[in-house]
């Protein structure tokens, strides 16, 4: 019976799934006589003991749903990107390696969203990790409603995030929506820790009034919005009706 021994470990992660593995789908492109594993958050790569070994092996990661490109920081809609990875045990985040992103979404594999090129030298049974980010939207609470003479605001539990001013404007329907965003982007995450409250201001702070403790936090949904000087903001919605 043949020996195996084991060359790498890719494990791979991702901010969004946090609490589980990533959807994704790791499949090697030729496998040059090598063993391939797939494994819940991976795949291991082994070979026959005294085998030749291929210079490199090519692996392509594809989304096993669509929402994973859409949640994904460091993608480009409609591009696979073909990344180097280094043969190093511990994490690389994929932000921050260099891809090349000249290479069209292969035909029939639209959800295919990396190729990766791992060399061989030197494999000895290295782990190596490979983190995904989550994309970051701005948090715009859409309260409705709150009565008009209400002052409303929404703080952090952690004391490390802010949000503007109530803003007031209205529904497509017409009805009347108090708006209140993050100052800054946010991670999104299937199971978020960031807690906020709403609150009804008031000239004594003790006189200040929770109306809501904990705010629902976002969800995956989210919209871009467009501005006069080219930029783009993404903006969660999270709807709140208080009465």
């Amino acid at each position: 019976m043949s020996r195996y021994t084991r060359l790498f470990t890719l494990t791979l992660a991702h901010d969004y799934y946090s609490n589980g593995p990533a959807p994704i789908r790791v499949d090697a492109d030729a496998a040059h006589g090598l063993l391939v594993k797939s494994q819940p958050t991976g795949l291991l790569v082994a070979a026959e003991e005294g085998a030749e070994l291929p210079d490199h092996i090519d692996l392509t990661l594809t989304a096993e749903t669509p929402d994973l490109l859409a949640l994904t920081a460091g993608l480009e809609p409609g591009k696979m990107a073909h990344v180097a990875l280094e043969l190093t045990s511990g994490p690389q985040k994929f932000s921050d390696l260099a891809r090349d992103w000249s290479h069209p979404a292969q035909p029939g594999r639209q959800l295919s969203f990396a190729r990766l090129r791992i060399p061989l030298d030197g494999a000895d049974g290295q782990t190596i990790g490979l983190e995904f980010g989550s994309i970051q939207t701005v948090w715009a609470y859409q309260i409705t409603g709150a009565k008009p003479k209400d002052r409303l605001s929404v703080i952090d539990q952690g004391k490390k995030i802010t949000f503007g001013d109530m803003a007031e404007g209205a529904l497509p329907d017409g009805s009347p929506v108090v708006t209140i965003a993050s100052d800054e982007a946010l991670p999104l995450a299937s199971r978020s820790a960031l807690r906020f409250t709403l609150m009804r201001d008031a000239d004594k702070p003790d006189e200040a009034q929770k109306l809501i403790p904990i705010l629902p936090v976002a969800g995956p949904a989210y919209r871009r919005l467009s501005h006069p000087d080219g930029s783009v903001r993404l903006q969660s919605d999270i709807y709140v009706a208080l009465w």
